[in-house]
């Protein structure tokens, strides 16, 4: 188990199914509860207010369901989405949310420990080594990418577009949140770019004091003036 302490947010209507989440939790001493609710408008409110590391989020609930929860809230309001369900039905919508993991109830203490294993996994990653990799979920498939192997990092609305060399992934994440996840060759030259340090071409002074940076895919970037220092940091 991770040293790291994890804030959690439970919607579920089912007061059964809810305490028995909360009674697993409160045996991990590295998860916090901060919150247990029990429809919809409830956990937009907490989640919005609390912020948390963890939603464990009731598909079927009163008032909003967890598929509306999700249009409103930000994706910056939390950081890992773990589905409640008793139809399986839904497994395929819940991964096209992004979410982690999903419980099927009802659920068993060994199941529930195996998420509990992924979520522990998950955070683990958050800063990982060149070597280590970023999974990108595209079309029901799952493709684990070396970080090294990655050129730059474009936002589009709440997604971002991952480019290599000669392939480019959507990911449902907000770019400063990638960019927790990626280690220090990376950096922020635009609020709509990330760069790999290593993938730079060459880098050309332009109007205004900014910068085309050529990546090694051949295609070029110019960087803003709020990210000025980093740029000067680099070219030192």
């Amino acid at each position: 188990m991770s040293s790291h302490r994890y804030s959690v947010i439970i919607a579920e209507d089912e007061p059964l199914t809810r305490d028995r989440i909360v009674n697993l939790l409160v045996k991990l001493t590295n998860f916090e509860i901060i919150a247990a609710v029990s429809n919809g408008v409830e956990a937009v409110n907490a989640i919005r207010i609390h912020k948390p590391d963890i939603i464990f989020l009731d598909i079927k609930m009163p008032l909003l369901d967890g598929f509306d929860v999700l249009k409103e809230i930000r994706i910056e309001d939390y950081k890992l989405l773990v589905f409640i369900t008793a139809y399986d039905q839904y497994a395929v919508r819940a991964f096209d949310r992004e979410a982690l993991d999903y419980l099927l109830k009802p659920f068993d203490q060994k199941r529930f420990m195996k998420l509990i294993a992924r979520i522990e996994k998950y955070f683990n990653n958050i800063n990982p080594r060149d070597d280590e990799v970023l999974v990108i979920k595209e079309k029901g498939e799952v493709f684990r990418l070396n970080t090294s192997e990655i050129i730059f990092v474009k936002a589009e609305n709440n997604y971002v577009n991952i480019y290599l060399e000669e392939k480019c992934f959507k990911k449902r994440i907000p770019i400063f949140k990638i960019l927790e996840m990626l280690n220090s060759n990376f950096l922020r030259v635009h609020r709509s770019f990330l760069i790999n340090k290593k993938k730079i071409v060459k880098m050309k002074h332009v109007k205004g004091g900014d910068y085309l940076i050529k990546m090694s895919n051949g295609k070029s970037i110019i960087s803003s003036k709020n990210y000025r220092d980093s740029i000067k940091s680099l070219v030192k």
